[in-house]
Formats: C-alpha cells, structure tokens, sequence
C-alpha cells in the first residue's frame, strides 16, 4: 500500500461501523499529494474498492462531505475498500495554486469553462492507488464528483460502475455518456435545487450508450441535494448496484465463449 495507514482513526468523534477502521493517506498525483481518508475492514482482504469524489470546492465540498463520509463507512462495513480524498489546494492536499485567489480562479475554469484535463489526471492517480488495494474499483460521485466520475469512467474502462449521486446536468456537457460503456446508477432527489429527476433521466437516455450497459435512475423522495439524515438510504442503495455489478461481471466471466 502506498501512504501511510494509521489504523482506527476516526475524524470528528463519529462512530465508525463495527469493524471499521479508517486512516488517513496520502496520494501521489500528478500535482502533489493529495490528502486522504482509506476505510477499510482490517480482518480481511476487501473484496472491492470504492472511489468517493466530492463536490466543487468553490461550494465548499471536501472529503468531509456528509453524503462521503458516511457512505464510505458503509462501503466499508460491507468489505469494500473505501478512498475519499480532498482535491488538490483542498485541506490539506497540496496543488499548483499560489494563493487562494489562484485556486478560485483555476476552480472557476473548471466548472464554467469545461477544463477537466488537470483535475481527471489527479482523481485518475487516486484510482491507481486505490486499485492497487482492491478491485474492481467502483465510483461514487456526489454532485460535480459525479461528473468527474463520469468523465474519469470515460477514460478508465477497469472502473467496474458508477454511482452518481444528485448529478447537476443542467450546468455541464454530457455528450461524452455516448461513448461510455460503464453501467450507471443516477440517485437523485425529489427535490434538487439544480436539476429535476425527469431532466437526469432524459439525459441519461439522450446519451446512451451504443453497448446499451445499463442506466438506472432512482428517485429519492422527500429529500433535497444535501440528503441530509438520508446519507444511509442514499448509501444503500449504491451498496445494491455495486453488488449487482459484481455479480453481473462474474456470470460475464465464467459464461461460455461462443
């Protein structure tokens, strides 16, 4: 493993899962290292990895993010490998920005100019650490993570599936879900401020892809984009088509070739 593990550490006074354990890493990327958080159950070799990316850092998202941290915890109670990370100029993650202006204006291009080359090289170097833990990795992108895991799934054809969770299509480019083959789950709420699920849904049919793999859109009533005190049922969810992925990708391994 590469990065420092300090077993059972657990931010904030939160309690972990029975069997948990969490500490904190750092990453090599390809603008610095990137600070991290690994949860993990240390009894047994994890059977699979997930990926966690935060929101944009100009609407405070970090690897601190409520809907992360408890969904990591519960990634790992299940056996998986969990790894959330703090993008760089982020916390404690190191990053090319001189000063915080630097990094407002860098986050900004990002997410209005369709700049996504520097940020997928860092989350890219993220994945390659985690999978040298487990496989197969999936992503769990909440908000603009999701797009990032999206866009990252694209270019990293491993990533067994995607979980993107209150995706704001309105405010981003999805012709690119065209070309990608990884199956998807959108978890979306009734009540997002940014994008209604009728909008996620015509999107992700809009753009689908000519391997058909699998879209599945699931609706969370009665909650907002924060999932506040719905981070369990959001998490859960996720945790079932991670499962199914697995279970699809080794009846795909073990059928007959024709």
């Amino acid at each position: 493993m590469n990065g420092a593990v300090t077993a059972g550490a657990c931010e904030g006074g939160r309690v972990l899962p029975p069997g948990v354990q969490e500490g904190a890493v750092r990453i090599p990327s390809p603008r610095g290292s990137l600070e991290g958080v690994l949860s993990y159950r240390p009894e047994a070799p994890a059977r699979s990895a997930v990926l966690l990316l935060s929101p944009h850092p100009r609407f405070g998202g970090d690897f601190e993010n409520n809907v992360l941290a408890i969904g990591a915890r519960r990634f790992a109670a299940e056996g998986r490998a969990a790894l959330r990370f703090n993008y760089p100029g982020v916390g404690k993650s190191e990053g090319p920005f001189r000063n915080p202006m630097e990094s407002f204006r860098y986050w900004s291009e990002v997410l209005e100019g369709d700049a996504y080359d520097a940020i997928l090289a860092d989350c890219g170097a993220a994945l390659s650490w985690l999978g040298d833990i487990a496989a197969p990795v999936h992503f769990f992108g909440y908000s603009f993570g999701a797009v990032l895991a999206l866009r990252l799934a694209l270019e990293r054809p491993e990533v067994l599936s995607v979980a993107a969770v209150a995706l704001a299509t309105g405010e981003f480019r999805f012709d690119f879900l065209a070309m990608l083959e990884t199956p998807v789950l959108a978890i979306h709420p009734r009540n997002d401020f940014a994008t209604p699920p009728a909008t996620v849904a015509a999107t992700l049919a809009a753009e689908s892809s000519p391997a058909k793999s699998p879209r599945e859109l699931v609706v969370l009533d009665g909650t907002d984009h924060f999932f506040r005190r719905r981070e369990e049922e959001v998490a859960r969810v996720a945790e079932g088509f991670f499962h199914m992925q697995e279970e699809r990708a080794a009846l795909d391994a073990h059928a007959p070739r024709i």
